[in-house]
Parts: structure tokens; sequence; C-alpha cells
């Protein structure tokens, strides 16, 4: 589309544009990842009175796994026909654990804090989520 509608000295701008708002758009993610892990459940559950030297240290360590991470993921992505195919995949792990986390947090009493996570990694709630 750029070709189309760009002339060649407006091209290369066009182009720096786009590749700057892909770099700014992962750079946002990635600062996303690090800091939900290391401050929402690193700080909060797993390590709760360490110092903020530490907590530097795991968010270098969560941007570093998180990078690698999702460019494995990315390359395993070529396998699928469409891009629709996988995210079907991902939301079929993804979506039924927070559904049942968030259906657990519904329930009025029930498990608090940990235990919320727990059944986000168990993929089910602790209680039904309608109850008589």
């Amino acid at each position: 589309m750029l070709l189309h509608y760009f002339p060649p000295g407006m091209l290369g701008l066009g182009l720096t544009a786009l590749l700057a708002s892909f770099m700014s758009g992962m750079a946002g993610n990635v600062t996303a990842f690090n800091t939900v892990w290391t401050y929402d459940i690193y700080q909060s559950y797993i390590r709760p009175n360490a110092t903020d030297e530490h907590y530097l240290g795991m968010g270098r360590v969560a941007t570093v796994f998180g990078i690698t991470f999702f460019h494995r993921g990315g390359i395993h992505g070529e396998r699928f026909n469409n891009i629709m195919d996988m995210l079907q995949l991902v939301f079929a792990f993804v979506n039924a654990p927070l559904f049942a986390t968030f259906c657990s947090g519904c329930s009025g009493r029930g498990p608090r804090g940990m235990e919320h996570l727990q059944d986000c990694f168990r993929g089910r709630p602790r209680r039904p989520c309608i109850t008589a």
C-alpha cells in the first residue's frame, strides 16, 4: 500500500513510521509482561519482602524469558494454516482457566488470594459457579 500511495521520497519516511510503530507496540507489550509478572504475581505471592534490586533483577529475567518464549511461539505458529487456527488453540487453553477463575471469584464465599491463582493454573473453580 505504501508503494502505491507514497512517492519515492516519502516511502522511506512511511516505512520508518511503520517500523517505529511496531517497535513501540512491542516495547509496550514487553514492559506490560514483566511488570505484571514482577509486581502483581512475584511480589504479591512468591517473594513479598524482597529488596528493590531483587525485583529489578526479576524484571530483567522476566523480560529475557518473555521475549525468548514468545519468539519460539512465533516460530511454532508457522505450522498452522492461518492465524485463526492458532488463536483458537491458544484461546482453548487460556480462556477456560480465566473464566473458571472469574466464576470462582464471583461465587461470594470461597478461595481468596493465592487460591485464585492456583485455580487459574488448575483450569477449574473450587466451587460451582451457580449455587442453589
